[in-house]
């Protein structure tokens, strides 16, 4: 069950602010009690119940296609055979999608709709008679989560995309040109420095026991996506500046959790490594609360049906088990495979009674899937969800940006010529020395067959390999990052795509993007296709 301090997303508000106006009903009579634009932004309730409801494409981002679009995509995972009935899911995956798939579409949907509704605060709260830091937080969320759609936004589809900037009241402030190249990249950054300014620290949240709003945007948050969109332009010292802020602590506290594994349960969210996640809420009464890591349990791991172990629609692969240095903890910790964690599952015995069995990885129904296939065990239970509670839904966030990453981001900085309060290589080893720490062992099969990690130094890494100092941080994050949505932008930032790449439709910089939606071309007279069309 989830705690209560995880951030409501009210759906009166989400279905309220869906629309533009309330129709009359078929006497031509106004509704008195009917919700509006026109009548909601009132109180101060109305403001947060309007920020809320712009955080809810966020859930429908992380529990629909994202794993897919993200992951599957790069040399991390792959479909397989048994997404034959998803030509959407592989042809969004293998690089031969067209403008008409609805993958893609609803992305761009969820895009669109976040900014929609990140627009309404922005034009409406304003002009809300409320406390004035009241105001002024949720206005910094609103321009974060503006940010952060259309940061999504130019990594699928490019920069030359419609970028409103107010809520749209007319068919015609529905079909805007495209912006000007450059132009979205730099409202990105001007909203997350005002965001920056207008946000508080986590920690105002986290010192409040059962803090109903941890896990709204905050300074951090905003810093941390700063630095991302600035390493993404390769503006290398501007994005080192942010990242250092983290790291000094001017933004918030922030460190690595001491087990690694908690970055990936739902008991130890919004932990002290966490800068931003999509909050998810298990409600048993809905029986439709699904989550990142519900999703991904369906759909890439373990399948949870009463006939033991079963892979589903998409892999790990050989390339990311490769990957991992022996005797590396986190590879056990992230993926299913031979010689790793164990599942348990319960399942009915011959006579109909009800047992609990602990499934061995060890090449159990792996031939039908051909070689180099693994299961992604991060956000995943240890054990079968459903056979215990009945259905498939959990309430596990998804991590977006943890420390980690921010840590490895200003190593790559550093490398490529920043400067900075600590060293790349510092930066570097103190991610590796944490996969060193020893982990609970009171249920060992539910951690990973290795127990004391000794892993050296980066510095002693590259002897050992013959790296240089950019191939060692490459790996780093590959490792340390796995199956957690950045691989693609990875692949993306280093222009890697045809080193690392094998599907034979791949070709850089064109497979880079989607093709702009049909939809879009069809109804918005003002649109243009990019190179993906």
């Amino acid at each position: 069950m989830k705690k209560s301090h995880k951030l409501k997303i009210l759906c009166a508000a989400v279905l309220a602010l869906s629309l533009s106006s309330c129709e009359k009903d078929l006497l031509e009579m106004d509704n008195p009690s009917a919700v509006t634009v026109e009548n909601f932004y009132k109180t101060e309730a109305d403001a947060l119940q309007a920020v809320n409801a712009a955080y809810q494409p966020l859930l429908q981002m992380y529990n629909t296609w994202m794993p897919y679009v993200e992951m599957a995509r790069s040399d991390e995972e792959k479909t397989n055979n048994n997404a034959a009935g998803h030509s959407d899911v592989i042809s969004a995956t293998n690089f031969t999608t067209s403008s008409a798939n609805n993958v893609i579409n609803q992305l761009w949907q969820f895009y669109y709709r976040g900014i929609y509704r990140s627009n309404l605060v922005l034009d409406k709260v304003p002009a809300i008679s409320m406390n004035e830091n009241l105001q002024k937080q949720v206005l910094g969320e609103a321009k974060f989560l503006r940010a952060f759609y259309y940061y999504q936004l130019v990594t699928h589809f490019g920069e030359e995309v419609p970028m409103p900037m107010t809520a749209a009241q007319t068919e015609a402030e529905y079909k805007l040109p495209a912006a000007a190249p450059g132009a979205i990249w730099q409202q990105i950054i001007t909203d997350l420095k005002e965001a920056q300014n207008d946000l508080p620290v986590v920690d105002d949240y986290r010192k409040v026991k059962d803090q109903p709003n941890l896990g709204r945007a905050t300074k951090g948050a905003a810093t941390g996506l700063l630095g991302k969109v600035y390493l993404r332009l390769k503006q290398y010292q501007p994005a080192a500046d942010e990242f250092a802020k983290i790291i000094t602590q001017k933004v918030g506290t922030y460190s690595l959790v001491p087990n690694y594994k908690d970055n990936f349960n739902d008991a130890t969210e919004n932990n002290v490594e966490s800068l931003f996640e999509i909050q998810f809420h298990f409600d048993p009464a809905w029986k439709n609360a699904a989550s990142f890591g519900s999703m991904r349990a369906q759909s890439h791991g373990m399948n949870n049906k009463a006939n033991g172990q079963r892979w589903w629609n998409a892999n790990a692969t050989q390339a990311i088990n490769d990957e991992f240095e022996a005797g590396d903890p986190r590879k056990f910790m992230t993926l299913w495979t031979k010689d790793g964690a164990k599942f348990e599952d319960t399942r009915n015995d011959k006579n109909g009674n009800k047992i609990v069995v602990i499934l061995d990885f060890a090449g159990q129904n792996w031939a039908s899937y051909g070689p180099g296939v693994y299961g992604w065990r991060k956000y995943e239970y240890d054990f079968n969800w459903r056979a215990k509670n009945g259905q498939n839904y959990d309430g596990n966030n998804f991590r977006y940006m943890r420390y980690a990453d921010v840590l490895l981001m200003y190593a790559e900085c550093r490398i490529e010529g920043a400067s900075g309060p600590v060293t790349a290589e510092a930066a570097i080893n103190e991610v590796r020395m944490r996969a060193n720490n020893k982990v609970p062992t009171e249920q060992a099969h539910l951690f990973y067959a290795t127990q004391d990690a000794t892993l050296p130094m980066v510095q002693d890494l590259m002897k050992e390999k013959g790296w240089d100092l950019r191939t060692a941080l490459r790996h780093e994050r590959m490792v340390e990052l796995a199956g957690e949505l950045v691989r693609w932008e990875d692949i993306v930032r280093w222009d890697i795509g045809t080193q690392v790449i094998k599907e034979p439709d791949f070709s850089a910089p064109k497979s880079y993007l989607y093709p702009i939606p049909q939809r879009e071309l069809d109804t918005n007279p003002n649109a243009k296709p990019n190179i993906a069309n």
